[in-house]
């Protein structure tokens, strides 16, 4: 059994001075004078100096540096690594951030309206009182929301410490709360106030910047390029509506995606428009097109259930269907797929499938005219914030649904083709950008 506590601290570290060691796994952070109060988290493999005491203390203190800088705080003795050991476990590149921690709703701001003079101060406390982010983050979000006053900024050393994975977890959750104050500073020097959605994941929607009478604007937050948006909040503006003609059939083919799930949307909107990977796929499997009732994500399952060499399986796919729509999975990728056990195969046809439709879909200016149109109603500004750790520069730029231009967009792979459903996306080009 391993020595711990007292045993542990009596056998490596009494009369030894200052000793290094590593942290064994994400652990509490304690102020280093109020013992009681936790103040974020010290991630697993973390290399540490703890400081020599007289006696045993079961939260002794230790130093870190990271970012240039050297921090202290308190830990419990029993999470850390024997002297002497090292880590088996490689500590680049980790996730030390919970999801949605440092989002509105995470951070305690969620529901509430933040007036101009305030918003420093209060989101400065809310980052303070988080408990789940490691002390060099923490640091880090309070120069990426002071920094926000401008567009174009260069960051201290200090993003150069914290993983790849949790600069994407900060530029997509606490992008939200620096960005409004991006919004505060550039958009109109009239704008007052801040107010969060006391409703998490409100379509679309991340925060409303608004006047003194009241006004407000929406805004879209969005981390470097940002995630294709789903089609239900633009179905949620027009399902009620009539339409005729042409605005009828894509007014069909969003409710056909938005009412149906991951797998089947792909295939009934490739059979509403009638696209070229819809008939390819149903000569394909033996469900001939042209008939009323569509073909299901099973029936492919089905078709593809006795392969067990990708590149035959490959071969065929590509003389059948792939080489027609100009969309494809690598050989490799399918025997991937092939060879998990309990996998669904559809993907392997489905993903090209959903890809094709949108490439010819968005060929349609009734389609796109027609999406942009309803995009255009809603009236959202969506910001962008891109932070790169390499060059330290932290940006923002700021794209208007009223001023750009819409298309459809899909983004998901054969392992897991109904992971995100068909959305859409802003079509960026040199007259639709507005770069600040």
């Amino acid at each position: 059994m391993a020595t711990t506590g007292r045993a542990a601290w009596e056998k490596y570290y009494q009369g030894k001075g200052d000793i290094k060691t590593t942290v064994k796994k994400e652990t509490d952070a304690f102020d280093p004078k109020r013992t009681s109060d936790k103040v974020g988290i010290v991630p697993a493999n973390t290399e540490v100096v703890v400081k020599a005491t007289k006696i045993y203390d079961s939260k002794p203190l230790i130093e870190f540096k990271t970012g240039g800088k050297t921090w202290k705080c308190r830990i419990k003795f029993d999470d850390l690594q024997k002297p002497g050991l090292s880590s088996k476990t490689n500590s680049e590149n980790v996730k030390t951030l919970p999801n949605k921690a440092l989002t509105p709703d995470g951070l305690g701001v969620g529901g509430k309206k933040i007036l101009k003079e305030n918003y420093i101060s209060t989101v400065t406390d809310a980052i303070t009182g988080c408990k789940t982010a490691p002390l060099p983050v923490k640091n880090f979000l309070k120069e990426f929301l002071d920094k926000s006053i401008k567009t174009n900024n260069k960051l201290t050393p200090t993003i150069k410490s914290i993983s790849d994975k949790d600069v994407a977890i900060i530029a997509k959750d606490f992008g939200e709360l620096a960005g409004a104050w991006w919004f505060l500073n550039n958009y109109d020097s009239e704008l007052s106030f801040v107010e969060f959605p006391a409703r998490s994941n409100e379509p679309l929607v991340d925060y409303y910047v608004g006047y003194p009478n009241g006004i407000k604007l929406k805004v879209s937050a969005k981390a470097d390029k940002g995630a294709a948006p789903a089609l239900n909040p633009i179905w949620d503006t027009m399902k009620d509506k009539k339409f005729t003609g042409t605005d009828k059939q894509v007014h069909t083919f969003i409710s056909t995606i938005v009412n149906n799930n991951g797998l089947e949307s792909i295939i009934l909107a490739s059979k509403h428009f009638g696209s070229k990977a819809y008939a390819e796929v149903g000569n394909l499997i033996g469900k001939k097109s042209y008939t009323s009732q569509a073909y299901t994500s099973q029936d492919i399952e089905d078709w593809l259930k006795d392969y067990k060499d990708g590149k035959a399986l490959f071969t065929k796919l590509n003389q059948n269907v792939f080489a027609k729509i100009n969309r494809t999975v690598p050989a490799e990728k399918i025997q991937k797929i092939l060879n998990e056990k309990g996998a669904r195969r559809c993907g392997i046809i489905l993903s090209p499938m959903a890809y094709s439709l949108v490439d010819e879909v968005n060929q349609d200016e009734i389609y796109t005219n027609f999406l942009t149109t309803a995009c255009k109603s809603m009236n959202v500004e969506q910001l962008y914030v891109t932070i790169k750790p390499n060059s330290q520069t932290l940006n923002y730029t700021l794209k208007g649904f009223k001023d750009n231009k819409f298309i459809f967009e899909y983004h998901s792979n054969s392992a897991n083709p109904g992971a995100n459903k068909i959305g859409f996306k802003m079509l960026a080009t040199s007259q639709h950008l507005m770069e600040l």
